[in-house]
């Protein structure tokens, strides 16, 4: 199962030990975003710098309309170059602290008694010696992993992730092979002009599809949508030059098919980048075994006095001294003389 990393939304607390290698060595999972970030801050900042001289310019020219725009420009690319630059210097430093790897579920605080939804599910798992894989749903999601059979091991967040990325995928090359047929059709036409023009935004919407969805944890919707509108496409491509000069008037625009073959093509390009990364980091699924240990007591007290044995053999569980991680923690009912009882405890090294 490939290794997965989230940002807690929690504080993480860190104790330094020198003799930890784990914690101290552990490699910086962000170097990689780190170095695209900071070439994209270069590219930012190289732009502001040059727009505000373009700005400079028009001022000295007293074209104040044009200088406006330039400095508009050059404030939006110098802003976004001190956002990305605060990101990158923030994630430097990567320390591996008590709160990673993210939990299995809902932790209980210290002395906090009671249960989870998600804790009843890891209790299931766990009886059933089996994990619960995410069944991918639609025709896109059936050829994605018909192509990639790893990724039905992967967290679930990075295949919800990995399902909007190819849609967005399938939709930019549709949308980019029909642009190519509206090319050859249009090429010459009175309404070449509009036709290239119209792909701009709809470039634009199929580019920020996979990033328009809040929660990433949710899956994305049914793929069908996304076979009509390829249907619709094909459909404009073919009959578009039959069907515009009847109802659309031609206006003398000049065309513009470079500006949305760019976008399309480095956009392929940064998707297929991510499923390249995606496949380097998944492993297959490990074959764990699961062990369960029965084990009888006898002895005699009260008895309340059971859970603070089993506390006590707990804590001798717990690994580089951090304590266990509790889930469930359900005491039983012991005020009967006599009698049986039953409680529940779930705890993580």
């Amino acid at each position: 199962m490939g290794a997965f990393l989230t940002r807690p939304q929690h504080a993480m607390s860190y104790d330094f030990n020198a003799a930890d290698q784990v914690a101290n060595e552990y490699p910086n999972p962000f170097r990689i975003e780190n170095r695209f970030l900071l070439l994209a801050d270069t590219i930012y900042f190289a732009g502001g710098i040059y727009s505000l001289f373009i700005a400079r310019g028009f001022m000295q020219s007293h074209q104040d309309g044009y200088a406006a725009s330039a400095a508009f420009a050059a404030l939006t690319m110098l802003g976004a170059s001190v956002k990305l630059s605060i990101q990158a210097f923030s994630q430097l430093r990567f320390i591996f602290g008590r709160n990673f790897p993210i939990g299995l579920a809902e932790q209980l605080e210290h002395n906090e008694q009671g249960t989870s939804d998600s804790a009843t599910h890891l209790e299931r798992q766990m009886r059933e010696r089996a994990l619960h894989f995410v069944e991918p749903r639609g025709p896109l999601a059936g050829l994605l992993y018909a192509l990639m059979k790893p990724l039905i091991g992967a967290p679930p967040t990075i295949q919800y992730a990995a399902q909007r990325h190819f849609e967005s995928l399938i939709g930019m090359v549709s949308v980019l092979l029909s642009l190519a047929v509206s090319y050859v059709l249009f090429s010459g036409q009175p309404h070449e002009g509009i036709v290239s023009w119209a792909y701009l935004p709809l470039t634009g919407l199929t580019l920020i599809k996979p990033f328009m969805r809040a929660d990433e944890n949710e899956p994305p919707k049914d793929s069908r949508l996304i076979m009509m509108r390829m249907a619709a496409l094909a459909v404009f491509a073919v009959m578009g030059p039959a069907m515009l000069p009847r109802f659309v008037p031609a206006l003398a625009i000049p065309p513009m098919w470079i500006a949305p073959v760019c976008l399309l093509l480095g956009s392929i390009g940064a998707s297929g980048l991510f499923f390249a990364a995606v496949l380097s980091r998944i492993d297959s699924a490990p074959q764990t075994a699961v062990s369960c240990e029965q084990t009888t007591i006898s002895m005699h007290c009260q008895p309340a006095q059971l859970w603070a044995a089993i506390d006590r053999d707990f804590q001798t569980t717990w690994e580089r001294g951090i304590p266990n991680r509790s889930y469930s923690k359900v005491l039983p009912d012991a005020a009967a003389s006599k009698g049986s009882f039953n409680g529940s405890v779930l705890e993580e090294t």
